[in-house]
């Protein structure tokens, strides 16, 4: 069974926030990452490109050079070696796990409500207030959604686990 880019993809987001922890520039290779993933958007198919080797092995190294100009070279290291590694079309999975590590590290968390009807901010913190507590973190990053179809009560999604609260 082949390993999918889900999989490795809290892997490498782990051993790069450690690198940039060591390297003292989280912030940098997060600022780094953000503009990679903003080219990624608005060149959907260049990942395709590197990955299907249309493109002449003499010419990847500048590819990526465009990829990651300006960046770190940590950074820089980094989309290379998910490349060496033929891991390349996970780069944008990794961002996001290396973001969400940065965020459990500053202890905050991202939380979808689903309710069927819209949260009022009070309801909004109260529930803010109980994931935090439940998840160990200081700073909740809760967002509605309004599902009708939900009987009653409420549906929370974080961190990879769903909490069906009535």
């Amino acid at each position: 069974m082949a390993v999918t880019n889900q999989q490795v993809a809290p892997k490498y987001a782990t051993a790069l926030y450690e690198a940039a922890v060591d390297a003292k520039n989280v912030a940098t290779v997060q600022a780094d990452l953000a503009a990679i993933n903003t080219i990624l958007a608005g060149n959907p198919q260049f990942l395709t490109l590197l990955q299907t080797h249309v493109v002449a092995e003499a010419d990847v190294p500048s590819l990526l050079d465009t990829l990651t100009t300006g960046a770190a070279e940590l950074t820089q290291r980094f989309v290379r070696l998910l490349f060496d590694y033929g891991r390349i079309s996970a780069l944008p999975v990794v961002i996001a796990a290396f973001n969400r590590t940065v965020a459990t590290a500053a202890g905050e968390l991202d939380a979808t409500a689903t309710t069927a009807v819209a949260l009022t901010p009070a309801q909004s913190a109260q529930i803010s207030t109980a994931v935090a507590a439940k998840f160990g973190v200081t700073t909740v990053n809760l967002t509605n959604a309004v599902d009708p179809s939900v009987i009653g009560g409420v549906r929370i999604a974080a961190n990879n686990r769903i909490i069906d609260a009535r």
